[in-house]
């Protein structure tokens, strides 16, 4: 083992030289300025490791693993996680990770750990009952602020506890059947007629005719856009049905070879509008679908109605083209939830595709203490809405796609639905994968298909990486960069002013955070700090400082000191303390 520029050389030539490999780092760390980590029996080479800092406009990604699939763990088994950061798939250090893992039998465990490796290591408790485990990891300084910059990457990822076994939170209602029967009589004999039809004039496309319609419904109109291959043949053309995500817009028109594809407006307004136009609907329809009082009036019966209507109307006008037998449904989040409770509700469907699906095991959160969602709230009326009830009478071939770090829409209500699915079905879980955000091609895929899948545990284990990484320097005479010079700057200035006078009144009265601000509004109006940045009393020292107040009599001055913490918006930071001339004024209170 040998150390050059500042990098630490380590070779070792037997697995039985490994076993000894930490006790050997530990040692020749605690001498060296330099962070290493052993990797199983491949420690042989020499690393370095870049800082987060020198990656400035990079794409960062978390890349998260656990020590076998994520969808496999038994209740009670511990679960190891990976958590790796990387810069344009470069591994990268960080001053340090925060993270929080919670389970839906509420263990809740949380804590800041070295992120000089670039890696996050955990092992941690299952979950007791069958259900989710939640871990969320952010890039954060040497104090445990998030870096702004990496605000919006985080790892979010998750693992499943007894896959087979987590089901819909709360029985349907006993005249589920009974209530979409008689709405569904009620929209058979409602002729979908076309109220507006005609070419749209507003996209175009030298391969597909492309219509605009406005297609009575029960209640509202339904909006959409249909396109047909141009020179298709008679009867050679499936269906192909797109529902809209949360939102208030026109569905665009959507290209299918082989398909008459039908895009339905989520809401009954009109195709193609400018956008004052939708600003004008997004005010008066915020908030749709939060609000049902009842079952019968709820938001998402004319929606499902719309939808339902929209097939049934290019079933007709194009039935010259239509096969007579395909009609595919598909759509994302909201989209979702509309196509799985068309599939249920319309036995004509074929094929349903459904990615990151909404209202999923809506009671989950309140009545049975799961990792909540954003969804309305379990109520009477809701109850006749969940997707995963729909799900229950699908019988077409069901494809789903899910993301283990979707809180949207909760794995272990996207693992219900699926286990409430009776017909051919398949599902993906990526890990990592938010509600619109994919969390990066590093991230792994995990595929089950059937009812009651075996899953296959893949299982390997987690080992640490073997990369040397030169430790940061957090010592008072580090290298500052641009913006931390300006805090410097700044409170250099403040602590030339010798020390600040003040009157205060009774200790009891000291509010924590009227100190931050009387200091930022001392150091931004005097000296030339950015009043994007913070300031950060320490609270050790803030606790000895009205300790020792406490001690004085009325009338008396006092000289304290408090230490502080300046940050600026990207995680840099700079410590300094101020001196403060205090007079007790018991009045003054």
């Amino acid at each position: 083992m040998t150390q050059e520029d500042d990098k630490l050389i380590i070779s070792v030539s037997t697995r039985y030289a490994v076993n000894y490999a930490g006790d050997i780092l530990e040692r020749e760390l605690s001498e060296r300025s330099c962070m290493a980590v052993p990797e199983g029996y491949a420690c042989i080479g020499t690393y370095t490791l870049d800082s987060v800092n020198d990656h400035t406009g990079a794409e960062f990604v978390f890349l998260g693993e656990t020590d076998k699939n994520p969808l496999s763990y038994e209740t009670s088994e511990n679960v190891t996680f990976r958590v790796s950061l990387l810069a344009d798939n470069r591994l990268v250090s960080a001053p340090n990770f925060v993270w929080e893992y919670e389970t839906e039998d509420k263990t809740n465990l949380s804590d800041t750990e070295p992120g000089h490796s670039g890696q996050l290591i955990l092992t941690l408790p299952g979950c007791k009952i069958p259900g989710v485990g939640k871990l969320t990891v952010s890039a954060a300084n040497k104090k445990g602020v998030p870096l702004s910059d990496l605000s919006e990457i985080q790892f979010v990822g998750s693992v499943v506890f007894d896959f087979n076994n987590i089901n819909v939170a709360v029985p349907e209602p006993d005249d589920f059947d009974e209530f979409w029967n008689e709405q569904m009589r009620i929209l058979l004999a409602t002729e979908p007629s076309a109220i507006e039809f005609g070419e749209c004039e507003h996209c175009s496309n030298p391969n597909f005719y492309i219509y605009s319609a406005k297609v009575s419904s029960v209640g509202d109109p339904a909006y959409i856009h249909i396109t047909v291959p141009k020179n298709a043949k008679p009867h050679s053309l499936k269906i192909n049905v797109g529902f809209g995500a949360y939102g208030i817009y026109s569905m665009g028109p959507q290209f299918a070879d082989n398909c008459i594809t039908v895009s339905v407006n989520p809401h009954s307004i009109e195709n193609d509008m400018d956008a004052s136009y939708y600003e004008a609907a997004s005010e008066r329809l915020s908030g749709f679908g939060f609000d049902n009082e009842s079952k019968e009036t709820s938001y998402f019966l004319g929606m499902l109605q719309r939808d339902i209507q929209a097939i049934r109307f290019a079933e007709n006008r194009f039935a010259d083209l239509w096969n007579g037998v395909d009609i595919e449904v598909s759509g994302g989040s909201m989209g979702g939830f509309q196509s799985i409770a068309v599939a249920g509700l319309y036995d004509k469907v074929t094929k349903l595709n459904a990615g990151i699906p909404w209202m999923c095991d809506i009671g989950g959160n309140s009545q049975a203490d799961r990792l909540s969602g954003w969804r309305p709230s379990y109520n009477e009326a809701n109850s006749y809405y969940d997707s995963c009830y729909f799900a229950a009478r699908v019988k077409c071939d069901t494809n789903i796609s899910a993301g283990l770090g979707d809180y949207i829409c909760p794995p272990s209500g996207i693992t219900s639905l699926y286990n409430a699915l009776t017909c051919n079905k398949t599902i993906d879980f990526k890990q990592n994968r938010g509600h619109g955000y994919w969390g990066g091609s590093q991230n792994k895929i995990y595929y089950l298909e059937g009812a009651d899948p075996v899953i296959d545990p893949m299982a390997y284990d987690i080992k640490d990486t073997g990369i040397a990484v030169p430790a940061p320097d957090y010592s008072d005479n580090r290298v500052l960069n641009e913006s931390e010079k300006q805090l410097k700057a700044a409170a250099d200035g403040l602590r030339s002013e010798k020390f600040l006078k003040m009157t205060l009144g009774p200790s009891s009265s000291f509010v924590y955070e009227d100190f931050n601000a009387f200091l930022k509004e001392r150091l931004v109006e005097k000296h030339g700090l950015s009043a994007e940045s913070s300031v950060e009393i320490d609270r050790d020292s803030y606790a000895a400082f009205i300790n020792e107040y406490t001690k004085y009599q009325d009338g008396d001055v006092i000289m304290l000191s408090l230490d502080y913490t300046l940050y600026d918006n990207n995680g840099g930071y700079y410590d300094s303390s101020v001196s403060i001339l205090a007079k007790k004024d018991l009045a003054s209170a």
